[in-house]
């Protein structure tokens, strides 16, 4: 009999502002390391950043899409694509010189074969209530199409870094793109299983 169990492992984000309700992020397992969904629409991740959830209704909108945000996902986008790029300039086994096409084809996500699975964004520098971060590099999954969400490795200090950078963004009135075409985020928490817990 083929078993139905499924075994996942879920990882908890608390600080000061989720200590009651942590916010149980979608990851990502590449190579051997997690990697943490950044979407500007979940407001969990609203409420682990600025202390509210998210709320979309005229008149007291609260949310975290940002300029901050949005010049990550667009980096992550050139880079991606430049992967792929550097990738069919890689001469063939036997070809001496390879052939560069006149003019560079569009990347699509049906390229995702020809580059790595992971790519380098740089997290810039950033300062807000006394908090600063250098800029420091971090690595992010492959994708050239999506304009809401970004992965990034899992790690503690990379979400303060975000953090800090989303409410320097927000209190310089950074207001970020596709707010007409936001994709909603997983609204349900995930149940059950022992969470492994990052704590700020």
């Amino acid at each position: 009999m083929v078993s139905r169990v499924s075994v996942k492992q879920i990882y908890s984000v608390t600080n000061e502002f989720t200590e009651k309700s942590p916010w149980l992020p979608r990851t990502e397992t590449v190579q051997g390391v997690a990697f943490v969904a950044i979407n500007k629409w979940d407001t969990y991740f609203c409420k682990m950043v600025t202390g509210r959830s998210q709320d979309l209704r005229a008149g007291k909108t609260h949310h975290v899409n940002c300029a901050f945000l949005d010049e990550l996902i667009a980096q992550r986008n050139s880079k991606s694509k430049a992967a792929v790029q550097d990738a069919m300039a890689v001469p063939a086994e036997g070809e001496e010189n390879p052939k560069v096409p006149n003019k560079k084809r569009r990347v699509t996500p049906a390229d995702r074969h020809l580059a790595p699975a992971t790519i380098t964004v740089m997290l810039p520098a950033v300062t807000h209530g006394g908090v600063s971060f250098a800029e420091t590099s971090v690595r992010a999954l492959w994708n050239v199409r999506n304009q809401q969400e970004i992965f990034l490795e899992l790690d503690e200090e990379v979400l303060e870094h975000l953090r800090i950078g989303v409410l320097q963004s927000r209190d310089a009135g950074q207001e970020g793109r596709h707010h007409s075409a936001q994709t909603k985020a997983p609204a349900e928490r995930p149940a059950g299983a022992d969470a492994e817990e990052l704590t700020k």
